[in-house]
């Protein structure tokens, strides 16, 4: 299976997961804009767009006949979106020694940020950069753009600088609306025109695909004046807004006559919760105690229809804690006034929602907040039912773009975790994979072969985790860990220490592997330590690290991310020195239902925290000029289950995190309710 069948596959598993809003054009290049030029919009936050075409730059069409990219934008906040290129020119029937295409391949960034509204009336403006950084430069060019909507047309004027011809000095591009799905566009740069023309297919056929055509004038060499198409498809990240709008569409009411536990806890069962118990303080508030196993896109799911019982069988004057567990740990603790939530539910109004908001207390529980010298457990309101087998199946996918050999390689495996729990704390965690299909270049005797997923263990360890105060978490693990395709012995240690509000916090790893099938080799040792700072008012958080790496190189890794819902964007920089730097994107969403399968004591389910990475050399010590490919710069082997993503959820667990997002409970009832 080639690359490009893959890319073609994933395309194709986008296009029917989408939602049916294609989001601003996007440019042969991959920012917000016409054909070729960008203007002054940026992507819709939280939306992803993506497309596939064979625009070339004319300065190389002498040397190569033909061409393709792949683009790709994801709109980060309401004034910045940040994309990539991946483009190949080359000449059909040339190849390489290894067989693949001989030509120019490039691996490029684009950003883009629109300025502050600067009068009502006025246009819009907005500054961007393509092939931002790298050792391979092919792109590079800078721009400023304003762009105005008159009615059903968007006219843009703008300047471009760089070592991009086709993008250097002033331009103009018009769009113009004949209907809600086909649209006409124009424009002029560097002395050259295009004409072109795209049809929204949203509509007719309900999904995101949209399809550009042009055609350049003006050439220097008219052979170079070739038709250009491309097929642009797109898709939010966000929660989704059918959920949302269902969540306000749908009235709520409920009328409790009094404490009925037994119906409570019937309910909660039939949720697929799990060690489940309830109980009583001295001054008469109600303890609810749960463990959710089901619901993994987030703890908010399982907390929203735990909360959404308790207002149809407990006393609306009640005062009610609910305590989230993991494994019999207190993870987290919310206490509010149960009138409050059901204001808020029947009512949905900002206000409402504010004065639930102002009385909700959360915080991070000791575990003797669960004592019986704390809470009288009511005698028979318990279900110990638990998951004994947690299987999770997931794609593991290796992949290398934009190289010297060919425009993308991949290596892809079918991996299944299972997970069984012991004693409080304490779990057993076994991992193994089978490959599924690998290009050419990860086959026996080529360049990547040494790298190519492998069949069999991926790890086998048994973990102990354990709260010291209620801000500290301390995990420790043994066992075996397959790294770069073999197998090692080893003992790892994590800690975690947060502030109350969960905002910041302090990480320390330290881990020593020894090879399993080589005894003689020297130990190697890992130690990690970063801060990270949260600001949940606007869904991002910025982590900085330092420490020796696997490969015992030592550096520093900083990361800033930006939550969708459940899913993470996440740039990062690894630098090592100052000519050694690697830069890239993560993105971290569930492969998973909303909420999973489980029958008795099996769950079945896919990964909640399942991420792909991709990065670029910025610079190298060893190679000018060009993008090596560096697999292992500083790796951190880690077990799929550790306090960053299992614990603390994708540093989702927090107070402040749990108190910014109170919107998402009532819709998570509203649309979990009926899943029984």
């Amino acid at each position: 299976m080639s690359f490009k069948y893959l890319s073609s596959l994933t395309l194709g598993m986008m296009v029917l997961s989408s939602d049916v809003l294609l989001a601003d054009d996007v440019t042969y290049t991959g920012a917000t804009g016409t054909l070729f030029l960008p203007n002054a919009n940026t992507l819709e936050q939280g939306r992803f767009a993506y497309q596939y075409n064979n625009f070339g730059e004319e300065f190389y069409k002498d040397q190569y006949s033909e061409t393709f990219n792949h683009v790709m934008t994801i709109g980060l906040t309401p004034f910045l979106e940040i994309g990539g290129r991946l483009t190949e020119y080359y000449n059909p029937g040339q190849v390489q020694d290894n067989g693949i295409n001989a030509g120019r391949r490039d691996l490029s960034a684009n950003v883009k940020v629109k300025l502050p509204k600067l009068g009502y009336g006025l246009p819009d403006f907005a500054i961007g950069a393509n092939d931002i950084a790298g050792q391979a430069v092919h792109f590079r060019s800078q721009y400023i753009v304003g762009t105005k909507e008159l009615g059903k047309g968007v006219f843009s004027i703008g300047y471009g600088a760089g070592d991009n011809p086709e993008l250097e000095g002033a331009f103009a591009s018009a769009k113009y609306d004949v209907t809600n799905s086909f649209s006409v566009m124009a424009e002029y740069a560097s002395d050259k025109y295009n004409l072109g023309a795209k049809y929204d297919f949203s509509q007719l056929l309900k999904l995101p695909v949209a399809f550009t055509a042009s055609m350049p004038f003006g050439s220097e060499n008219d052979d170079h004046d070739e038709l250009v198409v491309g097929l642009s498809v797109s898709k939010s990240i966000t929660a989704d807004k059918r959920n949302n709008e269902i969540s306000n569409k749908t009235p709520l009411s409920f009328d409790s006559k009094g404490d009925d536990f037994s119906s409570l806890l019937a309910t909660l069962k039939s949720y697929g919760l799990e060690r489940i118990s309830l109980g009583k303080t001295a001054n008469g508030e109600l303890v609810i105690a749960y463990e959710n196993k089901v619901y993994n896109h987030s703890y908010l799911d399982g907390m929203a229809l735990v909360a959404g019982a308790a207002l149809r069988y407990v006393k609306h004057d009640t005062m009610i804690n609910l305590v989230v567990l993991d494994n019999q740990l207190a993870k987290l603790a919310v206490r509010f006034p149960l009138v409050t939530l059901k204001d808020y539910f029947v009512k949905n109004d900002l206000k409402s929602r504010a004065r639930f908001t102002d009385r909700l207390r959360v915080w991070y529980p000791t575990q003797a907040f669960l004592s019986p010298k704390r809470v009288q457990w009511l005698e028979g309101m318990a279900s110990k039912n638990k998951t004994w087998f947690d299987i999770s199946i997931q794609p593991k996918v290796k992949t290398v773009i934009g190289h010297e050999w060919s425009e993308g390689e991949y290596s892809l495996a079918a991996r299944a975790d299972l997970d069984v729990p012991l004693w409080r704390g304490a779990s057993l965690h076994v991992a193994g994979s089978a490959p599924v299909s690998n290009s050419t270049l990860f086959d026996d005797g080529r360049v990547f072969a040494q790298s190519r997923q492998q069949s069999g263990l991926n790890e086998a360890l048994i973990q102990q985790v354990i709260k010291p105060s209620s801000t500290s978490v301390v995990a420790g693990s043994a066992g075996v860990l397959e790294v770069q395709n073999d197998m090692y012995y080893t003992l790892q240690s994590e800690a975690s220490l947060t502030s109350s509000s969960g905002n910041s916090g302090i990480y320390a790893k330290a881990a020593t592997f020894e090879s399993k099938d080589d005894s003689d080799s020297d130990l190697i040792n890992v130690g990690l330590v970063s801060v990270r700072q949260d600001f949940p008012k606007y869904a991002a958080s910025v982590e900085l690290g330092y420490g020796k790496f696997f490969e015992e190189d030592t550096g520093i890794r900083l990361d800033l991310t930006r939550q969708f819902g459940a899913a993470d964007v996440s740039s990062y920089v690894k630098y090592l020195d100052t000519d050694n730097i690697e830069a890239g994107l993560q993105l971290t969403l569930p492969l998973t239902p909303r909420k999973d399968f489980k029958r008795g004591a099996l769950l079945v389910r896919g990964n909640e925290h399942w991420s792909y990475s991709q990065g670029s050399t910025i610079k190298d010590p060893l190679v000018s000029g060009g993008n090596p490919i560096r697999l292992n710069k500083l790796q951190n082997p880690a077990s799929h289950k550790n306090l960053k993503d299992d614990f603390y959820e994708n540093q989702r667990l927090s107070p402040a995190y749990l108190k910014a997002n109170v919107h998402r409970l009532r819709e998570a009832y509203v649309n979990l309710n009926g899943r029984r």
